[in-house]
C-alpha cells in the first residue's frame, strides 16, 4: 500500500469514531432533558387495606418430630381446615384424601430406621396458601 492509502484509512477511522462519540453524547443528553421529572409533592396513601386471608394452620399433634417408635405403623393427626386436600409423603407410601372436618386422624406405615414424612394440606380456597410440614419418625425394631 501506498503511504497515501494509510493515512486516509487512519484518517477515515478516526473521523467516523469522532463523529459516534459525538452522536452518543448528544444523544444521551437530549434524552435526559426529555424525561419529565418525578414530583415529590403528590404523596399517594392507602385509602382502604387488602383483606389478609389466613385458613386453619396446620398443625400435627402426633406423632411428634424425631420420634422413635417400635412399632411398623404409627397414627397421624392434626388439624387443619375444612374441605382441605391432605398428602402424606414418604419412602413407605403416600396417602391423598379431602378431611371433611378440621381434624384428621390416618394410620401410616413405617419402613425400618428414619422415616421423612411430609404432610401437605392444599385448601379449596385457591387464595389461600398451601402448607407443608415435614417429620422425621424413627422405627426401631426391639427384639
Amino acid at each position: 500500500m501506498k503511504k497515501e492509502t494509510i493515512i486516509a484509512v487512519i484518517l477515515g477511522i478516526g473521523f467516523g469514531l469522532a463523529v459516534a462519540f459525538f452522536m452518543i453524547t448528544k444523544t444521551k443528553q437530549s434524552d435526559l432533558q426529555s424525561k419529565k421529572a418525578i414530583s415529590v409533592d403528590n404523596k399517594v396513601s392507602p385509602t382502604g387495606s387488602a383483606p389478609n386471608k389466613v385458613g386453619q394452620a396446620l398443625v400435627v399433634t402426633s406423632p411428634k418430630d424425631n420420634a422413635v417408635v417400635s412399632t411398623d405403623k404409627i397414627k397421624i393427626q392434626g388439624k387443619t381446615s375444612r374441605d382441605a386436600l391432605v398428602v402424606i409423603q414418604s419412602p413407605a407410601d403416600d396417602l391423598v384424601f379431602t378431611e371433611k372436618t378440621d381434624q384428621f386422624s390416618v394410620d401410616f406405615p413405617l419402613t425400618l430406621g428414619e422415616n421423612v414424612i411430609r404432610v401437605s394440606v392444599y385448601p379449596k380456597d385457591k387464595t389461600l396458601p398451601e402448607q407443608q410440614k415435614e417429620l422425621r419418625v424413627y422405627y426401631l425394631d426391639e427384639q
